[in-house]
């Protein structure tokens, strides 16, 4: 009989040491404390500089609206041949660092006329990255930076940095004279990815 209390009893503290043993190590995860922090992103305009155009000026103006981070840009009186030259200089106000990720036209005043006008984009300025075809439904559509073949350095901003993206806005040489001195207004959407 003592020996079945003994075994009794050293079954009971074995199985006691167990759960607590269990507890201790269940409430050492549970209690673990840290902080995580993922930062901001927050891309906007800061400013858009004409590096050259064409003579004679279709008077270029331009709008930019951090909320939607889209530039309009309006051209008057365009003409066969006409382009222009944009700086569209981009601040990084958040905290991570961000890469320029996508690009696409959301609005063209005239559907007609945009199938006779082209971008491109600049690395460093006049040497271009790529030029897109005459075609509305090609910048209508959402278009990534690597799609274009601009390399992600090139458009990558750390945080509290400025960086342009320099680009042309051209009217083909063919362009039908019934266009002439029409106005086009375009404006596009750029957005920003964590860099990597």
């Amino acid at each position: 009989m003592k020996n079945k209390i003994l075994a009794t009893f050293f079954v009971l503290v074995l199985g006691l040491a167990m759960v607590g043993f269990s507890y201790a190590a269940w409430t050492s995860s549970v209690q673990m404390k840290g902080n995580a922090s993922v930062g901001n992103i927050d891309l906007r305009f800061v400013s858009c500089t004409k590096l050259g155009e064409s003579s004679p000026s279709a008077n270029p103006s331009w709008v930019y609206n951090d909320a939607d981070h889209t530039i309009t840009i309006t051209l008057a009186n365009v003409y066969p041949g006409y382009k222009v030259d944009l700086n569209l200089m981009m601040k990084n106000f958040g905290t991570l660092p961000l890469a320029f990720d996508t690009f696409q036209m959301t609005y063209c005043s005239s559907t007609a006329l945009a199938a006779w006008f082209k971008l491109g984009f600049y690395s460093a300025y006049p040497s271009t990255f790529n030029v897109g075809p005459t075609d509305f439904n090609y910048y209508a559509t959402l278009h990534s930076y690597a799609y274009w073949g601009i390399p992600a350095s090139a458009v990558t901003l750390a945080p509290g940095a400025s960086g342009p993206s320099a680009i042309q806005v051209a009217v083909d040489p063919n362009m039908p004279v019934a266009f002439q001195n029409e106005v086009l207004v375009v404006t596009f959407q750029l957005t920003a990815a964590l860099a990597v």
